[in-house]
């Protein structure tokens, strides 16, 4: 899904998304697995298509892990 973030001129922020959950709802070592499961994935001999969608999610759970640490 897509989204779209507006930076306004008095530097205010407007996210406009289909779908976002509260960091809260995520757990640190349920990302860690599935981020491993992703690379692994990723970097297997499946389908073209299979490593595309897991790089896409090694990225999606890397900006999750990032977001959990501050």
């Amino acid at each position: 899904s897509g989204g779209f973030a507006i930076i306004n001129p008095d530097s205010s922020l407007n996210i406009n998304a289909v779908e976002a959950a509260p960091l809260e709802d995520f757990s640190v070592e349920h990302i860690q697995s599935a981020l491993a499961e992703a690379q692994r994935v990723a970097n297997g001999s499946g389908s073209e298509q299979e490593k595309a969608a897991a790089k896409i999610e090694v990225g999606v759970y890397e900006a999750l892990q990032t977001a959990l640490a501050k």
